[in-house]
């Protein structure tokens, strides 16, 4: 019988509430929020008033500190769309209306490579307004960080067909993923209509019959040279805010599993080639 190790708090329970909390509240948790009710569960006048009063007190200096934080991270990304202007901007003004839901959403992210994103959409939205819709800054603000940054890992084991992006759909994708990304494939991509659950983008080989694919900037051509055997390679595709999502992320390709993908189809009798 195997006994099961028990991994050792990494830290006090109390102290990472307490810093959970601070950069929020802008106070000490012992501060903020005492035994999280009246002092002493008291309900003489004399505390409650006082109680009250420091209640007050804490509220401000709350709404002052989210402000703050706010306003570093509107500055922040300002900063970034500045260094991702495109050379030439068309003169139609961005919508009012548009900006002020754009600084809406936007005013809580902190992450750095999220921060990056928000300022690209801005600035493609400063070369030409119309870029982007308030759908799809809606759907960004509903992605966290990390669901930010995995969905950039995934974007490096993309391949593109006919226009459109999306994962390999067959049985070896998913140990694929996990053995050269360490990547789920059903962690969240589905979940939050970032991937298509359905394969339905398929390249059908007939005897003789080819088909070209694209992986970061290389064309792969596969010819099937089986003559009684008529294979297909599906495709997830990303959706349409996924694709808008992958075009505002920088890539990293992942050589070995390009190779990989090569080798498997020249065991399924494809004869391949790239350039």
């Amino acid at each position: 019988m195997k006994i099961k190790q028990v991994r050792p708090a990494v830290a006090d329970p109390l102290e990472k509430l307490e810093a959970t909390v601070a950069p929020v509240l802008g106070l000490s948790l012992a501060t903020s929020i005492g035994s999280f009710g009246y002092p002493n569960g008291s309900t003489a006048l004399d505390d409650l008033q006082e109680y009250s009063a420091d209640l007050e007190e804490r509220a401000v200096l709350r709404q002052q500190q989210q402000e703050l934080r706010r306003q570093n991270n509107i500055d922040a990304i300002l900063a970034l769309a500045r260094e991702f202007l495109p050379r030439y901007v068309e003169e139609e003004p961005v919508d009012v209306d548009w900006l002020a839901r754009f600084i809406q959403y936007c005013q809580d992210v902190s992450d750095r490579e999220s921060q990056e994103i928000w300022g690209k959409i801005l600035a493609r939205e400063t070369g030409k307004p119309g870029s982007f819709t308030l759908a799809t800054l809606h759907h960004l603000s509903l992605l966290s960080s990390t669901d930010l940054y995995r969905f950039g890992k995934l974007c490096g084991y993309l391949w593109h067909i006919q226009g459109r992006s999306g994962l390999l759909a067959d049985e070896q994708t998913e140990n694929d993923l996990l053995r050269y990304g360490n990547i789920d494939p059903g962690e969240s991509f589905f979940k939050n209509g970032l991937v298509s659950n359905y394969p339905d983008l398929r390249l059908r080989f007939s005897a003789g019959q080819y088909h070209s694919l694209e992986y970061d900037d290389r064309t792969v051509r596969l010819i099937n040279q089986q003559s009684r055997k008529k294979p297909d390679i599906a495709i997830y595709p990303l959706s349409s805010f996924g694709e808008i999502l992958y075009g505002l992320i920088d890539v990293d390709p992942d050589e070995n599993y390009f190779e990989h993908c090569l080798s498997q189809w020249r065991s399924a009798g494809f004869q391949v080639s790239v350039s």
